[in-house]
């Protein structure tokens, strides 16, 4: 399947007409005034670099599982969004563990997931224990750095800190 959109780019204004074949784009190349739609824009993928979980599913969960994890990464897409941090946020620290692990299985499954998915943002739980510094994060579930702590989720080894 192919496609050509025309379009304008959002980067300059410039009139372009893009061609796809399959799911990569073949070619971009210069448009003509007249042909180019006055609000259609083109834009490079976007980057999101704190993505919590979606429609329902929380990467921070401790039931959190890959086919859970693939199904947040298809969403994104459909919204301009090729590249993507999943975020794991001070908690338990067990699920975050899993939150982790469940976003590595995905991408060891899935070719498309391992390239959508640029790194792990992780929000603790090695924050201070002080109010202020640790900022909206509980008390309850934040720590002192503890590097055995650390090792103890394969997660964490899986993304180069352990």
């Amino acid at each position: 399947m192919s496609a050509t959109i025309i379009a304008r780019r959002v980067d300059g204004d410039r009139p372009v007409r893009v061609v796809i074949a399959g799911t990569t784009i073949a070619s971009v190349e210069p448009a003509g005034e007249a042909e180019t739609p006055p609000d259609v824009y083109v834009a490079p993928g976007f980057i999101d670099l704190q993505i919590n979980g979606y429609g329902g599913v929380w990467f921070s969960d401790a039931k959190v599982t890959p086919e859970a994890v693939l199904g947040v990464l298809e969403a994104y897409p459909a919204h301009g969004v090729t590249r993507l941090l999943p975020t794991v946020i001070t908690g338990p620290l067990e699920a975050m563990c899993q939150g982790l692990a469940a976003v590595r299985q995905a991408c060891e499954r899935e070719a498309w997931a391992e390239h959508m998915v640029a790194g792990c943002h992780v929000e603790g739980p090695f924050l201070s224990p002080e109010d202020g510094p640790r900022g909206a994060h509980r008390a309850s579930t934040s720590a002192p750095a503890d590097w055995p702590t650390s090792r103890r989720c394969s997660g964490l080894r899986a993304i180069g800190l352990n």
